[in-house]
């Protein structure tokens, strides 16, 4: 639902990321059935960052960041009534 004239703006814009950036939206509207009166808004305003969001948690998974830190952190203390 771009024009020729967005699309020419996007690849100027992104040009590393711009088949990326309409595949997320695309995506996303077959997944949540988003609707929009306006995707090329959507895109400038969230879409860019919800993909790069999402590329560099891939990134961190292949590279192992992260991994474990959950279990390395010391316990919470949930109840303040009864100290352990």
């Amino acid at each position: 639902m771009l024009t020729k004239n967005e699309l020419e703006k996007l690849e100027s814009q992104y040009p590393q990321e711009f088949e990326a950036i309409i595949d997320y939206l695309s995506s996303y509207i077959e997944m949540k059935g988003y609707k929009a009166k306006s995707h090329y808004l959507s895109i400038q305003k969230w879409v860019v960052l919800a993909y790069r969001e999402q590329k560099k948690r891939e990134e961190n998974l292949i590279r192992g960041v992260n991994c474990g830190s959950y279990s390395q952190q010391k316990p919470r203390k949930i109840c303040t009534e009864y100290p352990e």
